[in-house]
């Protein structure tokens, strides 16, 4: 049986996520079929509860008012825990929008 690689996995941080971590983005290894959920939590489990209590919700998913985006495109939050990442994939998380 031949064992599977880590995948890495690269991030940006915006806004009060990027003040949070202290860097501007990060790569994380994750297990191969990884999913968005198993990302939101090496995520929180690396930089702590300041962040996981800002990006997720009660249930280990992300927070309603923020966005995520694999390689540009947006991910509905309730499919996070079946959205498998790959090798090289951007994950961003987005604060909310505001406007006048």
């Amino acid at each position: 049986m031949v064992k599977e690689e880590a995948i890495r996995v690269y991030t940006k941080f915006f806004a009060t996520i990027r003040e949070i971590t202290g860097k501007p983005q990060d790569t994380l290894q994750l297990s191969p079929r990884s999913t968005v959920k198993d990302f939101l939590k090496e995520l929180s489990n690396r930089y702590g509860k300041k962040l996981s209590d800002h990006i997720l919700d009660g249930k280990g998913g992300l927070r309603e008012s923020l966005s995520l985006l694999v390689n540009g495109q947006a991910i509905d939050l309730t499919k996070l825990a079946i959205t498998e990442l790959k090798e090289g994939d951007l994950v961003v998380i987005l604060p909310p929008i505001g406007g006048g």
